[in-house]
């Protein structure tokens, strides 16, 4: 039996916006454009399965995207979608030469250059700028994502070398 493909999340319907069916969705990190560029996205309500729903139309706008999913045509049905989250399969997200998604990050091991164990990314999240921050082990150490500290990131071996910052 072959495992389900991975759904990454772009971002959470955060609101209904108009009178006409149209939601904003905030976008995760780096997925404004993956918003923008498929025609269908998964649908999740808390606790539920992801169902594919067409787009109709979709736009930037500062915090993320507004959507229009078809069949979702006035304010009652684009607010039933509040909380929702917004999914693709791993897959059909575009990907550059050298470069992983922050969502490629959680479960990776932690180690410093000289191979000790720091423990395993726990969350990724925006640390404030342009800079994300990643959570590793049940120290929580914070680590931002900067070439300072991120080393090496190989996603094959499951590996993100890091060099801790300095405690003060």
């Amino acid at each position: 039996m072959s495992q389900p493909e991975r759904l990454v999340q772009l971002g959470v319907v955060a609101k209904a916006h108009g009178l006409r069916g149209e939601v904003a969705i905030r976008a995760d990190e780096g997925m404004v454009e993956e918003l923008l560029t498929h025609d269908t996205l998964l649908l999740r309500c808390p606790g539920g399965e992801a169902e594919p729903r067409r787009v109709d139309s979709a736009r930037p706008v500062s915090r993320g995207v507004l959507v229009c999913f078809e069949g979702v045509d006035d304010r009652t049905g684009a607010e039933a979608l509040r909380g929702y989250e917004v999914l693709l399969p791993r897959s059909s997200l575009t990907e550059k030469e050298g470069e992983f998604l922050t969502g490629d990050l959680v479960g990776l091991e932690a180690l410093t250059p000289e191979g000790r164990r720091l423990g395993r990314v726990e969350a990724v999240f925006e640390g404030g700028g342009e800079v994300s921050n990643l959570v590793i082990g049940d120290s929580e150490l914070h680590v931002p994502m900067v070439e300072l500290f991120v080393k090496r990131v190989d996603l094959e071996a499951g590996q993100i070398i890091i060099e801790p910052p300095e405690e003060e």
